[in-house]
């Protein structure tokens, strides 16, 4: 049953959605499907931005009853539009369909690449180049990292990368020409063919077949999408949208929270309904997240108003701020396989959760294989598990002997050369977990990890370098930090990751890094407490927004006064808990 909230979104003239965490969107619009399925209506679609959105709506939707049969379809954007717009339009055209890659990237033996002819190297990835309206490509100001050694080649040789713009324009023209198109530029095709009066017969099929598109995460649009999205509502299909405008979190692909409030400017007051109640966080949550909220006008009002839990603060140590995160779990009963610590880097969240390596350990392969076994033996979180298989993976590529044109080639290509899976990398961690039981000094250990590699990927398609050369003997401190890490388990079983891996989805309890600050740079707390809008701060709100029964925030001991000043000026009250170190330190500014 759908609450009186939830049911006003099933009205007919409703073309805006918005929705706040934890509202329950998606169990709305999958009924507003099935609503609409019982009219006997033409077809209608439930569009997300990614698989893992998708999926989870051809669940909820399967369940619910509603047919998932043509001429219906559930899937992601990009899936819609290459299905019924540019794969019909490409097979009149050319009498061919089409092949899609998400990305540039995925078209190996060097043809992602880009290179100046003077210039010597492994060049400049296509994907890093962006499409413009008239299909041609520029380069960004700010070279990616994958790019900046060549980057640099061109600036010693007197060229910039813009120099390759037009080559980089050609190459997609070819590429295209021949059937290939990546998601940005299907997405560019595809509003081009929807414009185009010649393309009048592919419309008219489209207006036939659908009565209704859904789109979901809908701040998350780019201008090019908002654009496709105007142009289906001109051919009279009814377009809903649904959108929380304070997690917009992804301007790296152009998505623009300027763009969603000028559409949202243009759609009548009675087409739009909030969902504000939120069915997943604790009262004081909810009150946390609600102080972010700077583009959404509303408060996030909490369904359990009768859990009186306030947030925690830790300030000092990330030891500190860690152990007392984990007493916290024990005392509010929170499992730790639903527990995480977030950040907006990585690696604040690695270091955090105990699990950074420090960039001079970074190159000692050894080492790495030995933290991972480490993570392998003692965790009992699935997610924990299958995050550390992974960054074992990435330690064994660097093992084999890659051709000079091989050389930049991403982790995900090398493991689709190797023809590796995540089972025989898990295989292959098993077996040193087992032995390590036997590892009494570092020789010993570095000598299973050599002949348990050998044994496991000596005979692939690309050979092993001289793994007495490549995994160096392990130093005193490695072998320490061993045996640290088996005494204290805890530590390294508690999962963390950055906020943009984990939106949609939802934790027990959450320890949020308010995070580092870049030199020059203004922090989360200026932007909150300016109440600025800003892409950083609503990272932090939707790292917020995932915790269902705990939320702690890690603080800076430097930034406690500013940070005790924001949670004042909202009225938000909260535990402390301050190290006896960082106290000193306050008393002493």
């Amino acid at each position: 049953m759908l609450t009186d909230e939830q049911q006003l979104a099933l009205q007919p003239q409703i073309q805006l959605i918005e929705a706040g965490p934890g509202s329950g969107k998606t169990r709305t619009v999958v009924q507003r499907l099935h609503t609409l399925s019982q009219t006997g209506a033409a077809g209608r679609a439930l569009i997300s931005f990614t698989n893992a959105a998708a999926d989870e709506a051809m669940r909820r939707v399967s369940a619910n009853g509603t047919t998932l049969l043509p001429p219906n379809f559930v899937g992601t954007f990009d899936g819609f539009l290459h299905r019924f717009v540019v794969t019909p339009w490409h097979v009149r055209k050319f009498g061919t369909r089409p092949n899609y890659v998400h990305s540039w990237d995925e078209l190996g033996n060097g043809h992602e690449m880009i290179r100046h002819g003077a210039v010597n190297g492994t060049g400049l990835r296509m994907s890093s180049f962006r499409i413009q309206s008239d299909e041609s490509f520029v380069y960004p100001s700010a070279a990616p990292g994958s790019d900046r050694i060549y980057a640099k080649q061109l600036e010693k040789a007197g060229f910039s990368p813009s120099d390759l713009e037009a080559e980089a324009t050609r190459r997609a023209k070819r590429l295209q020409a021949n059937g290939v198109f990546d998601s940005d530029c299907a997405r560019s095709r595809a509003l081009k063919i929807l414009k185009e009066d010649e393309s009048s017969w592919l419309l008219q099929r489209l207006s036939l077949r659908f009565h209704e598109i859904i789109v979901d995460e809908f701040q998350d649009c780019s201008d090019v999408e908002i654009a496709i999205i105007d142009a289906l509502k001109s051919l009279g299909i009814h377009v809903v949208v649904v959108a929380d405008p304070d997690q917009a979190i992804y301007e790296f692909r152009q998505a623009s929270p300027m763009s969603y409030q000028h559409f949202r400017q243009n759609i009548d007051p009675g087409s739009i309904v909030e969902l504000t109640a939120n069915h997943r966080s604790t009262p004081a949550i909810c009150e946390f997240i609600s102080s972010l909220r700077m583009v959404g006008s509303s408060s996030i009002d909490a369904v359990k108003d009768d859990v009186k839990t306030k947030i925690s603060v830790f300030v000092g140590s990330v030891e500190f701020q860690r152990n007392h995160f984990t007493e916290l779990l024990v005392s509010e009963g929170v499992p730790l396989r639903d527990s995480i610590i977030l950040s907006h880097r990585k690696k604040d969240a690695a270091a955090l959760a105990g699990t950074a390596v420090d960039k001079s350990d970074w190159t000692h392969r050894t080492y790495r294989v030995l933290r991972s076994i480490a993570v392998l033996r003692t965790s009992n979180s699935t997610r924990t598990r299958r995050s550390e298989i992974q960054k074992l993976g990435n330690s064994l590529f660097d093992l084999f002997a890659w051709g000079p044109t091989e050389q930049g080639l991403r982790m995900a290509e090398k493991r689709e050369i190797l023809e590796i899976t995540d089972s025989q990398i898990a295989s292959f961690g098993s077996a040193l977990v087992a032995q390590s039981t036997n590892w009494a000094d570092v020789d010993i250990a570095r000598t299973s990890i050599i002949n348990q590699t050998q044994v496991s990927f000596g005979k692939l398609v690309r050979p092993l370098k001289s793994l007495k050369v490549s995994l160096r003997k392990l130093d005193v401190k490695h072998w320490k930090w061993w045996q640290e890490a088996l005494k204290n388990a805890s530590d390294l079983s508690l999962p963390s990751s950055h906020i943009h891996s984990v939106k949609g989805q939802e934790f027990g309890a959450v320890l949020l890094a308010l995070g580092s600050v870049r030199k020059g740079q203004p922090s989360v707390l200026d932007e909150w407490e300016n109440k600025d809008s800003t892409e950083a701060l609503r990272v932090f709100y939707v790292g917020a927004s995932r915790a269902k029964q705990v939320l702690a925030i890690a603080c800076p001991p430097k930034s406690q006064t500013q940070f005790r000043r924001i949670l004042s000026s909202y009225n938000i009250d909260a535990n402390w808990c301050i190290e006896q170190e960082a106290r000193v330190k306050i008393s002493l500014t």
